[in-house]
């Protein structure tokens, strides 16, 4: 399965990027820009700080960051994505590339988005990904990171099921406790957490600032 599943959900995502892109522009979204914004104000310092995006999607949080005057760099897997992207935020520097084979300058992004994106790779890339992240980031950096939490832990190749079509992709599906245990056992100490229910979607968030 790790030798395939960058494929499934590059394929996957191709697939997909045209329903993001309506959700977007419809605002389909059930946790409102209001909630991001909120924070954002956290962690966003000063003007043209260095934002790096990991999976952007139809770059709707990209664009809050343009709204904040930072610059912005995102790596998308998904071609198709990324051309959505282009068309949202085209100030932005965007990547098509697996992310775990890019290679960043050491303490360059003062903050590094990851939501909705750990849970597609295996615990073991999982962990690589975020041994990246570490020397990616300043000291004095923040990490927010984000996936769904669920009653049991499993991986493997599952339907996406809020979206239309039998569309498959990779996904870890993390407990609460294990994604803490992920983020801890790599480094990072976890500074807020928030806990979001999409009732529409039946799916719980658990999301978090992170530090060094």
């Amino acid at each position: 399965m790790e030798e395939t599943y960058i494929e499934i959900n590059r394929q996957a995502y191709d697939l997909l990027a045209t329903q993001y892109d309506d959700r977007t522009i419809t605002n389909e979204h059930e946790i409102k820009d209001d909630y991001w914004y909120d924070m954002l104000n956290r962690v966003i310092l000063k003007k043209n700080a260095e934002i790096l995006e990991i999976g952007p999607g139809s770059g709707r949080n990209l664009k809050m960051f343009e709204n904040f005057g930072c610059n912005m760099t995102a790596v998308e897997l998904s071609d198709e994505m990324c051309k959505v992207v282009k068309k949202r935020v085209p100030n932005c520097n965007i990547i098509n590339k697996n992310i775990l084979e890019c290679e960043f300058v050491s303490k360059s992004f003062d903050i590094i988005f990851l939501m909705a994106v750990i849970h597609n790779f295996p615990i073991s890339d999982a962990c690589l990904l975020l041994t990246k992240i570490y020397d990616w980031l300043r000291d004095d950096g923040y990490l927010l990171i984000g996936t769904t939490i669920h009653q049991d832990e499993e991986h493997g190749i599952f339907m996406k099921e809020d979206y239309i079509g039998k569309i498959k992709r990779y996904r870890h599906r993390y407990t609460k406790e294990a994604f803490e245990k992920l983020i801890l056992d790599n480094g990072f100490k976890i500074f807020e957490s928030f806990i979001v229910e999409e009732r529409e979607r039946k799916k719980v968030w658990y999301d978090m600032i992170c530090k060094k």
